[in-house]
């Protein structure tokens, strides 16, 4: 039951709870999101264990022991994908911020949940109900990550990863024929 009698005081409580919540568990701590990313990451990996891409490509995401920032990122990097593809030794990684696409609007989720005039039983089923549908869209656009950067290989990136230089060889490739700018960076086309 909410605290309080008036309508202004309820909300002076709600929006006190909202950004407790907030503050406390949105304030930049590298343990806390190497350990959203730690658990996030074998959540993901449940599912993407069993999944491939394509011709036997597969993913695996790993939490990053620190946050890194490089040259031209737009975001610092807590976790890492690491993508296979089967029969090949070569491996791609793209790091992603889970902090920011994951973990913050999950937050934000809840805290509105909890600072919401709900009794607390309400709180948490509709908490639970929010939390699931978060993670489940975050997981797909993960897989949509995945499977886009699959798609598209950069070139030489895979033995068997025709993506490029449909000039070079005449022939179109499995990938589909990438742009010129790519092409002419990469080189000849991979003998197969």
């Amino acid at each position: 039951m909410w605290l309080g009698k008036t309508r202004t005081h309820r909300l002076l409580v709600a929006g006190a709870t909202f950004a407790a919540i907030l503050i406390g568990g949105g304030w930049p701590s590298a343990r806390l999101a190497h350990g959203f990313s730690a658990a996030y990451s074998g959540l993901a990996n449940g599912v993407l264990g069993v999944m491939t891409f394509g011709q036997g490509g597969r993913a695996r995401l790993s939490a990053r022991d620190e946050t890194t920032l490089r040259a031209g990122d737009a975001v610092a990097a807590d976790t890492l994908i690491t993508l296979t593809v089967d029969g090949h030794p070569r491996a791609a990684r793209l790091g992603i911020s889970l902090r920011r696409d994951a973990y913050l609007p999950l937050l934000i989720l809840l805290a509105t949940v909890l600072a919401g005039p709900l009794p607390w039983r309400g709180k948490l089923r509709l908490g639970a109900g929010a939390l699931l549908i978060e993670l489940g869209v975050t997981l797909v656009a993960v897989i949509l990550l995945v499977g886009s950067a699959l798609a598209r290989p950069p070139c030489g990136t895979w033995p068997h990863a025709r993506c490029c230089c449909r000039r070079a060889t005449g022939s179109s490739s499995r990938w589909g024929s990438a742009s010129p700018r790519r092409c002419g960076a990469a080189g000849p086309a991979p003998a197969l």
